[in-house]
C-alpha cells in the first residue's frame, strides 16, 4: 500500500491465498487473458444451454449456467426493472444501476447511483466486484450477446477504481449515447472516502459504547507510533499498533 509521501507499506498476507478457500473468489492469481478464457467459456455454455433448454454443452465442464444466473433474490424493490441476485453473480436490466456488491454506493450517498444504459436496447448485466487487501476486481457480463467487461487491478484506490471502470468500459461497449459522467463520480466518491478520516486529536479520546461493555482507548501520538488500547469491561487490556507510520 502506497501511502502520500509515497512511502510502502506492506499488506500483511491475508488467509486468503491461491491454495485456501477464497484465493480464486479474491482474484489474487488472476490475469485478464486466464479470464478471457473462462468468461467465453461461460458465455458460450449459457448460450447453448439456454438455446437447446439442456443442462451441459459439448465440450464445456459448466452445467446448468443458466440456473446459476437465474435470480434467486431481490437486491432493490424500489425500482421499474430487474435488480436481483443469482448464484454468485448480481442481476440488473439496463437501464439500471450498479455496484450494489461494492462499496460505491456507500461513498457516493447522498447522490444517487448512476444508471447504467441509458437510451440503448434493456437487457440483462451479470456483474460482480471483489475486493481484497491490495487488488480490486469488476466483472461485467452480457450473455445475450456473449460479451464482457474485465477489470482487475494489482493496488487499492480511494473507492472501487475498478466498477467505476467497469462501467464506463461497459457503456462504450453498448455504444450508449447517453453515458455517465463517471470521472465525476470518481470524484465523488474519493472525497467522501477521505471524509470518513478525522484528524489526531480528534480521535485522541475515551469512547464507550451505550451498554458500557466496552471501551476504546487512543492516547496521544508518540515517536511517530500511535497504540489503539481497547478494554472491554474491566476485565483486560490489550495494544494494538497498525504497520507503518501513524496516519498509514
Amino acid at each position: 500500500m502506497t501511502l502520500d509521501d509515497a512511502s510502502n507499506v506492506e499488506i500483511i498476507p491475508m488467509l486468503s491465498l491461491g491454495d485456501k478457500v477464497g484465493g480464486s473468489g479474491s482474484a489474487m492469481r488472476s490475469c485478464v487473458k486466464d479470464l478471457v478464457k473462462l468468461y467465453a467459456s461461460l458465455l458460450n455454455a449459457g448460450k447453448h444451454q439456454l438455446e437447446s433448454g439442456t443442462i451441459s454443452a459439448p465440450g464445456s465442464p459448466l452445467k446448468q449456467v443458466p440456473f446459476l444466473w437465474s435470480p434467486k433474490i431481490s437486491m432493490n424493490t424500489i425500482t421499474y426493472r430487474e435488480t436481483s441476485y443469482a448464484l454468485g453473480w448480481a442481476r440488473v436490466q439496463t437501464p439500471g444501476s450498479m455496484g450494489a456488491v461494492g462499496i460505491n454506493p456507500t461513498l457516493l450517498a447522498p447522490s444517487q447511483i448512476p444508471l447504467v444504459g441509458r437510451g440503448v436496447h434493456s437487457g440483462v448485466i451479470l456483474y460482480h466486484q471483489g475486493c481484497k487487501p491490495g487488488n480490486l476486481a469488476a466483472i461485467n457480463l452480457v450473455p445475450e450477446i456473449r460479451g464482457a467487461v474485465l477489470v482487475i487491478t494489482n493496488s487499492l484506490a480511494l473507492n472501487d477504481a475498478a466498477d467505476w471502470l467497469g462501467e464506463l468500459y461497459l457503456e462504450a461497449y453498448l455504444d450508449v449515447k447517453q453515458r455517465n459522467d463517471y470521472v465525476l463520480f470518481e470524484q465523488m466518491s474519493a472525497r467522501n472516502a477521505l471524509d470518513w478520516y478525522r484528524t489526531e486529536p480528534e480521535y485522541r479520546r475515551k469512547t464507550r459504547n451505550f451498554l458500557h461493555i466496552f471501551r476504546l482507548m487512543m492516547p496521544r501520538c508518540v515517536a511517530s507510533q500511535i497504540k489503539l488500547r481497547f478494554k472491554l469491561y474491566s476485565l483486560f487490556r490489550s495494544s494494538h499498533s497498525p504497520v507503518g507510520p501513524a496516519g498509514g
